[in-house]
């Protein structure tokens, strides 16, 4: 009679209702569970960034921001490339101009300016 008692109030519980008593078990298992849902999350995240990145980085794509695009690797390699075509010319330049003001200068004027700059640095 006892155990038609117990399921009589049981089955006036709600369905969905959560059971009130735990086991140790249980929550154990419960939050091994919600830590490895945790963990595999932080993993797929890990993944689908360095997957993104690796596309960028091979220029397979451009990351869209508010003015723009992020250049992809290739793109700052051009920039970089086309930065020291601008400065070899810069220096081609100014090395020419030394060249002839050299070849210019006699030679008792080097002496004297090689003369003033080791006063200099004394």
């Amino acid at each position: 009679d006892q155990d038609r008692a117990t399921i009589d109030k049981s089955s006036t519980l709600p369905h969905d209702s959560a059971p009130r008593v735990t086991s140790p078990a249980a929550e154990e298992g419960r939050e091994a569970a919600a830590e490895k849902v945790s963990i595999d999350s932080e993993e797929i995240a890990r993944v689908l960034t360095s997957l993104d990145a690796t596309n960028v980085l091979a220029g397979e794509s451009n990351v869209p921001t508010g003015s723009g695009s992020i250049p992809t690797a290739e793109e700052e390699i051009q920039a970089m490339i086309d930065s020291l075509d601008k400065s070899n010319e810069t220096v081609a330049k100014y090395l020419y101009k030394y060249q002839q003001f050299a070849s210019d200068l006699s030679l008792e004027k080097k002496i004297e300016l090689i003369s003033d700059l080791v006063k200099y640095q004394d």
